[in-house]
């Protein structure tokens, strides 16, 4: 009887254990969701920057402007007038290896690297599915080189769609790698593939070119897969439904469910001391966590409300004095400085609709610089800026919209009711304890006891919301609340010299790396 009584203990806690085993492994999955999804968009946001470029009326017009009339061009004027189309591209990006671009009669102009390997790497590429249909797509073979192919399209006169070629970017591999940067739990696995499951990325050697689902194999439950060797994984997907990203974690089944494969009399007797031990604690700890939890609970409804309040006040008005200024420039046809304001633009509001609340530091560099091209625009020789980094920061994420506030601030307090010249500097270095942001300009400057007030407003010693501008409050409230109140905003000037506005954040990663290689 003792047997049969420990015997069913046993397997009632065995059946209660695996139940647990499920939930922990349900909660790892959940909590590895964010990092899926943040895979997903780091990948999306590299494909979309070489996107635009590649479907940008100025690129595609000057390729047709040698494919069109290659009859009129001998074979060495067309390949060097294609390279040299494609040279002017590829000049703003540090993470472009090398570039090939087959037309569409399958003429090979490469740049920087050899008609072999791209002939190879073409033949590869071509058969893949989707591969025609325009929109760029990522592959890796199985050398480890990590292609962006794009089919160039334009439309005629008639409205029919014709081919111009083919693009291929080798794009550095660890572009990709940098994005896998996170914690992760236990002996977790994480994969980045293109919608045809090649993979992209991976955290194992000599894996990257490879069929996913050729290295693992469907088990009988949906959320298991099979490795070659036998073991068996719990796999969790994120699927991106602008270019097809899939992102894939794989846990150890063992290690997720390893409990089950303990003894059962060593069970029953954890079960029973268990047991006895919640007897006594189950209801005050009940009583405690719920309140505990009921009270985090709120703290963070309340935070995250007060944060999205912030972010509501996030308000382009510069976006009146741009289009002022897209019109002026119109009127006097200078039609250079209207296209590069109308991109600038563009660039700067496609960066405030991005619904992201963090963004990589580069991201942010990259917005300012087109903000700083739309003030050149306006204020001609009367402005000068500069943006120096002490370090690399491509692997730093920051929140998003804090430099282009400050750099605003800058010029409607520092010069823009003055005729002098004005300087605006950028300087971004990492401290021990995090990331500082320094907006230095050479304006009118604030006299000190002003200063004092406002330093008080934003240490919140001082109830006067006068004193500070929309903008930098904005900043300091959003710093202070998302990071914690030991960062913020803090502010040094000598009136009639200089303003230095200090932006201090902690170190988060998540940002994108870009190297630079070379075709073999």
């Amino acid at each position: 009887m003792v047997i049969i009584a420990e015997t069913l203990l046993g397997l009632a806690a065995f059946w209660l254990l695996s139940e647990n085993a499920k939930k922990i492994t349900a909660n790892i999955v959940t909590t590895n969701e964010g990092n899926l999804s943040g895979i997903c968009a780091n990948v999306d946001n590299i494909i979309e920057q070489h996107s635009v470029t590649l479907k940008s009326s100025s690129f595609v017009n000057s390729l047709m402007k040698y494919t069109d009339n290659k009859q009129e061009h001998t074979f060495y004027e067309y390949t060097m007038g294609i390279r040299t189309v494609l040279q002017e591209m590829t000049k703003s990006y540090i993470d472009i290896i090398s570039v090939a671009f087959v037309d569409s009669e399958g003429s090979y102009v490469v740049y920087e690297t050899n008609t072999e390997a791209a002939t190879q790497l073409y033949s590869e590429i071509s058969v893949q599915e989707n591969c025609t249909s325009g929109k760029c797509m990522l592959y890796a073979d199985n050398n480890g080189r990590l292609i962006l192919f794009k089919r160039i399209n334009y439309v005629n006169d008639s409205y029919a769609m014709h081919t111009i070629g083919d693009i291929m970017l080798e794009l550095d591999a660890s572009v990709l790698d940098s994005i896998m940067s996170f914690e992760k739990i236990g002996n977790s696995r994480f994969f980045v593939c293109n919608e045809n499951w090649n993979i992209l990325c991976s955290e194992i050697d000599n894996m990257r070119g490879g069929d996913f689902f050729g290295e693992y194999k469907k088990g009988k439950r949906p959320d298991i897969l099979i490795d070659g060797e036998g073991e068996k994984f719990i796999v969790s997907y994120k699927r991106s439904e602008k270019f097809g990203i899939n992102a894939v974690a794989l846990y150890s089944y063992a290690e997720m469910n390893g409990i089950s494969a303990l003894p059962v009399r060593f069970i029953v007797i954890m079960a029973i001391i268990s047991i006895v031990a919640l007897v006594f604690l189950c209801i005050l700890f009940v009583m405690l966590s719920r309140k505990e939890k009921d009270s985090y609970s709120l703290e963070v409804k309340i935070r995250e409300a007060q944060i999205r309040e912030c972010e509501k006040q996030i308000n382009p008005h510069f976006l009146y004095n741009s289009l002022q200024m897209i019109q002026m420039l119109g009127l006097v046809r200078d039609f250079d400085g209207l296209q590069e304001a109308i991109v600038a633009l563009g660039e700067v509001l496609r960066y405030s609709l991005n619904g992201e609340r963090e963004v990589a530091v580069t991201s942010e560099i990259q917005n300012i610089e087109s903000y700083f091209k739309l003030l050149k625009l306006r204020y001609r020789e009367r402005l000068e800026y500069s943006i120096v980094c002490e370090d690399d920061f491509t692997r730093y994420k920051m929140l998003k919209f804090i430099l282009q506030p400050l750099v605003e601030n800058a010029v409607k307090h520092g010069f823009e009711q003055s005729d002098e010249k004005c300087r605006i500097d950028i300087r971004i270095k990492e401290m021990k304890d995090g990331l500082t942001f320094i907006v230095h300009d050479t304006g009118v400057g604030i006299s000190t006891e002003r200063l004092e007030k406002i330093q008080a407003v934003l240490d919140g010693t001082l109830d006067d919301e006068n004193l500070v501008g929309i903008g930098l409050k904005n900043i300091n409230d959003r710093v202070k609340l998302f990071y914690g109140s030991r960062y913020g905003v803090m502010i040094k000037s000598e009136q009639g010299v200089k303003t230095d506005v200090m932006v201090h954040i902690p170190i988060r990663f998540g940002g994108n790396s870009d190297v630079q290689y070379d075709y073999s």
